[in-house]
């Protein structure tokens, strides 16, 4: 029979139980901060002596958003730049509260950027994961790829942030992932882009919306994903386990994000899962850089030390190739993958030298052909130097001695093919004859074993040539 709880009129606030302080707000809400909504209380009588006998309040209370969810906002403390912190811009207005940031896509002008939203989840479940597309003209990414880290296994997610809607879009649409409680798993997005170059990338708030619950599979239990396992087993070679940090790892190494072990023999079992209880995995996914290398064979290694592991990194040895166009064969046969090999076809010249050309059009790029030119001179015995200053390296110059021939027509009678005058000019035919009758074959015959007048000969040949005139090997005289 006493007043319902009216903040600081009638009695103090201590001597109300919760219940009855929260249907004296409902009744009687401070600084009219929502309509009032009358509230019935249990009878006296049928409270009784237990507890649990208490009738629930009428109306009952509905959560006005619906599923149980967990914003996590560019300007809260689970959002961080874990790389390229500096080098982001910020926007002021059209984000979720207001603030977002933005960069330009990845390139040899733009830095590389990852940021980073790891929320502390309250409850495990199933959760949909959503994106705030700010309503920005600064936005205009058709391809923004978030990496989503659940517990068994990454996903990638494009999206097409250039609609400016100003509204959550679900990064993938269907799909579920199983989050443990704590602060482990993590969405990353970074400024690798396939979208157009001059298309900015945004950083705004993710939306975590718990769908379901985790399965009760326990471990041991058939499985085809870990959502299907119960707390937090994941699915390791189709049967739930427990998570590395408790299980460890034969081999690889664990990622705590995951829970599952990466590397090695390469067992990260639902990298790629879309583990959205259909069972159905996505190929695409287990390669999260698109690189057509799987991640289980890049493995968390950085090769080039950018801070970048492998199996995110589009150029994993930093040599200006991409890993896509290197791929994963070993030209050279030295046990290093091209992808991560700094001089793929062993021949002294770097792949960052080389790069991707194909200079003879033999259907091999530089930095896995033997010889680039395609002269018959292995790019390893020409080098990079520049025989004839023409501005061309010796393995790209079919023509190192600038002298109108190719240097396979005269590698018999000139071995190093850049040498103008090493045998008293290039441009004679190999084998021809100097001399009467005995012979004098150019190729067969140094300059210590010919005879005076073969030597003799030869220095007319090549005094001629520098004089512009042409040579007459059969007659041994020079002729206008």
């Amino acid at each position: 029979g006493r007043a319902p709880y009216n903040g600081p009129g009638g009695l103090s606030r201590g001597s109300y139980p919760y219940q009855e302080i929260v249907w004296g707000l409902m009744r009687n809400p401070p600084n009219a901060l929502w309509e009032p909504l009358e509230a019935s209380y249990p009878d006296s009588v049928a409270i009784g002596s237990d507890a649990d006998d208490i009738p629930s309040p009428a109306p009952e209370h509905s959560d006005p958003c619906g599923e149980a969810h967990l914003v996590v906002d560019d300007q809260d403390p689970e959002f961080a730049f874990i790389q390229g912190a500096a080098d982001v811009q910020q926007s002021l207005s059209g984000g979720w509260s207001d603030s977002f940031y933005f960069q330009a896509p990845y390139s040899m002008d733009v830095p590389y950027v990852i940021g980073r939203w790891w929320p502390q989840i309250a409850e495990p479940g199933l959760y949909a994961v959503d994106h705030w597309v700010p309503a920005s003209a600064s936005v205009a990414s058709t391809a923004s790829t978030f990496d989503i880290a659940f517990q068994g296994g990454h996903f990638v997610a494009t999206v097409d942030q250039s609609s400016s809607t100003g509204d959550w879009i679900e990064l993938a649409p269907g799909d579920s992932f199983k989050f443990v409680a704590g602060q482990v798993g993590q969405v990353t997005l970074s400024n690798l882009s396939q979208g157009p170059s001059d298309a900015p990338i945004a950083w705004d708030a993710l939306r975590w919306r718990r769908v379901g619950d985790v399965g009760s599979l326990p471990e041991g239990a058939a499985c085809g994903s870990s959502s299907v396992c119960s707390g937090s087993l994941v699915c390791v070679d189709g049967l739930c386990a427990e998570a590395c940090p408790t299980a460890g790892c034969a081999q690889g190494l664990c990622e705590a994000a995951t829970g599952v072990c990466v590397g090695g023999s390469g067992d990260e079992d639902d990298i790629g899962d879309d583990d959205g209880g259909d069972d159905d995995d996505d190929d695409e996914s287990n390669d999260a850089d698109q690189d057509g290398i799987p991640d289980s064979e890049e493995g968390p290694g950085d090769a080039d030390g950018d801070g970048v592991p492998n199996w995110w990194d589009l150029d994993s040895d930093g040599d200006g190739l991409t890993d896509a166009v290197e791929g994963s064969g070993d030209t050279d046969g030295d046990g290093v993958p091209d992808y991560l090999d700094e001089d793929s076809d062993d021949d002294g010249i770097s792949d960052a030298e080389e790069g991707d050309h194909d200079t003879d059009g033999d259907g091999l790029m530089n930095s896995i052909d033997e010889d680039s030119d395609g002269d018959g001179l292995l790019d390893a015995d020409e080098g990079t130097g520049d025989s004839d200053g023409d501005g061309i390296p010796d393995y790209l110059d079919d023509d190192d001695g600038d002298d109108g021939d190719d240097d396979d027509s005269s590698t018999a009678g000139d071995p190093d093919g850049a040498d103008q005058d090493s045998w008293g000019g290039e441009g004679r035919s190999p084998g021809s004859t100097f001399g009467p009758g005995a012979g004098c074959a150019c190729s067969q015959v140094s300059r210590f074993e010919a005879p005076l007048w073969c030597l003799h000969v030869l220095w007319l040949v090549g005094l001629c040539a520098r004089r512009g005139r042409r040579r007459s090997c059969s007659s041994g005289r020079a002729e206008r």
